[in-house]
């Protein structure tokens, strides 16, 4: 879609008739009509001889067809590279929320439909709502449970890692399972996370600090990767969260119930390296290896709270991993309350834990293996990981 732009035009709102007839005669319906106010204070404008002026913000979706149309008139008609007149630019538009909605903000344009794809040589998009007063809750709702959380950490840490520019995380997502570990609880305070980081009183602080993430097949994972019982509750819970936004966290919980209801043995192939409580490396090798769930951690919690690896350390170039040998439904409903609360000497009859600081797995029949990393489902039939020590530089909250 990026022979879509969104328009927009700032002008002095006595000229605002002249353009809005303008784009009309192209075919263009402005889809958002606004006022705006300068940023020069009076004492410039004084200086200069120039007197504040009430501006109108005029957005509207255009082709690239259109748009080259338009420049063409609006030098011509309305003499916009006339100082004072006004300002109209566009910025390139990667999607549309819904073909109802494209078809609406393009109904007069000439539109060729092509292949769905991304934008290129951009590294941030700008996720623009326009919706009626009352429902920007409802907005928020949504995006969070469309991924603006562990997911959303995720896409960003992929695209700062190895880099200068700090990652400063407010938990607003759904889960918050990576922030559970950064602000040290379960139980999080958004409104005291934002305080603590100044931005109520306008004066920003905070401590960088580098931070260690797993590499899997070229992407970064900054919290957990995991494969089966764990892998099908995150995606189960995800669907409920989408469905029921209200429960948040709670969804995973509920995700457990069908889970349990069916065969939890699971097969994979994992060689793993590791390294023991004195610092010295081992192998860790089971091909095929028969479990129900199976987690790599770089953090702590995951799946809505659930923590396999509660004394994790963020920069000590070490992974904890959590394996979990066959179980069925009887023997791990008492198991679930302790692996909630991190409770990891009561699990060991049936876990191996362990650090480790990279390896290799791969399905025991060629298929794909459904995995989950950082709330992300993805599937691979072989990955290979390890760790990247302090490779990227995260906010904390000031001492």
């Amino acid at each position: 879609m990026s022979s879509l732009f969104l328009m927009i035009t700032i002008t002095d709102r006595r000229s605002t008739d002249g353009f809005l007839q303008l784009y009309k005669s192209h075919g263009v319906t402005v889809s958002m009509r606004t006022v705006g106010s300068g940023t020069a204070v009076q004492e410039t404008l004084s200086t200069l001889g120039l007197e504040k002026t009430e501006k109108a913000v005029l957005l509207a979706v255009v082709t690239a067809e259109s748009w080259q149309k338009i420049q063409k008139d609006l030098r011509r008609k309305m003499q916009i590279d006339v100082p004072g007149t006004g300002i109209a630019f566009i910025v390139p538009l990667s999607s549309i929320g819904g073909k109802r909605a494209l078809m609406f903000l393009t109904e007069h344009q000439s539109l060729t439909w092509k292949e769905e794809s991304t934008l290129k040589d951009t590294r941030y998009e700008l996720l623009l709502v326009v919706a009626n007063q009352g429902y920007t809750g409802s907005i928020m709702d949504a995006a969070r449970t469309a991924g603006a959380g562990d997911g959303t950490v995720h896409e960003i840490a992929n695209g700062l890692a190895n880099t200068d520019t700090p990652l400063l995380l407010l938990p607003l997502g759904t889960g918050n399972d990576f922030a559970k570990k950064v602000y040290g609880t379960k139980k999080i305070n958004v409104e005291n996370v934002i305080k603590a980081f100044g931005f109520y009183s306008g004066k920003i602080k905070y401590d960088v600090k580098p931070i260690d993430l797993i590499d899997y097949n070229g992407e970064k994972c900054i919290n957990v990767m995991s494969y089966g019982l764990d892998t099908k509750v995150e995606t189960i819970g995800r669907q409920i969260a989408g469905k029921i936004p209200f429960i948040g966290h709670k969804a995973y919980n509920i995700a457990v119930v069908p889970v349990l209801c069916r065969s939890m043995t699971c097969h994979i192939n994992i060689d793993l390296d590791c390294i023991d409580e004195d610092g010295k490396p081992y192998k860790y090798i089971v091909a095929p290896c028969d479990y129900t769930l199976f987690a790599i951690c770089n953090a702590s919690y995951y799946g809505g709270g659930f923590c396999p690896a509660p004394n994790s350390v963020l920069d000590d170039g070490l992974l904890d991993f959590a394996l979990c040998h066959p179980v069925n439904a009887f023997q791990a409903m008492p198991m679930i309350p302790e692996y909630s609360k991190g409770n990891v000497d009561k699990l060991q009859n049936y876990f191996t834990f362990g650090k480790v600081v990279g390896g290799r797995i791969w399905s025991t029949d060629g298929d794909a293996l459904l995995g989950n990393c950082d709330g992300e489902n993805f599937d691979y039939s072989e990955v290979n990981f390890k760790v990247l020590p302090k490779s990227l530089k995260l906010c904390f909250i000031k001492n």
